[in-house]
């Protein structure tokens, strides 16, 4: 398949960028060390997302979870950058974001809270008029999350019942996202 085809992601947290060169390579840089390395992963991914030194991606029916470990006592570049698998689990999610030590999962009507190997632990639920989460992006503690439907709501994330810091309704981002 060519990559074209696909859509390229990249994101950028705190000191590590990660960014989608094609349906199985992430490209990794860590600023902070000045290294970069690219990661094969064994599975066509549609998206990634990163916090601190972990990474998730996900198909769209699989999700993975990798920790990235620097160990900058190694001369060899390979040995610098060490992958290690934290979990693997079969999810249907449309989007994913990663906060701390939890997974959100972004499915039908509702954002599930999972652990690194798929457990859900909570469940934000959305209803049929506020439509489904697609796209969500973490900043310090706070997520948004924006629905089929062009409704935003903003979580406090560094709380242990997430609080809904914000819910607004927008017209124009309901048109966007009925056409894509």
């Amino acid at each position: 398949m060519l990559f074209d085809s696909y859509f390229s992601f990249f994101i950028f947290v705190l000191k590590l960028a990660a960014v989608q060169l094609g349906p199985t390579i992430i490209h990794l840089a860590f600023f902070k060390q000045h290294l970069i390395k690219e990661e094969k992963v064994d599975m066509q991914f549609k998206g990634l997302a990163t916090a601190k030194n972990h990474i998730v991606v996900w198909s769209g029916k699989q999700i993975r979870v990798f920790e990235m470990i620097v160990n900058q006592a190694s001369d060899s570049l390979d040995d610098k950058i060490l992958r290690e698998d934290k979990g693997n689990f079969s999810c249907s999610a449309f989007n994913c974001a990663i906060y701390e030590q939890n997974i959100y999962t972004l499915e039908p009507l509702k954002v599930n809270v999972r652990t690194f190997q798929g457990t859900i632990k909570q469940v934000i639920q959305f209803t049929e008029n506020e439509g489904d989460p697609f796209i969500s992006s973490v900043n310090g503690s706070f997520m948004a999350v924006a629905t089929t439907q062009g409704v935003v709501k903003v979580y406090d994330l560094s709380r242990r019942y997430f609080f809904r810091f914000f819910h607004e309704l927008l017209d124009f981002f309901g048109s966007i996202a009925k056409e894509s």
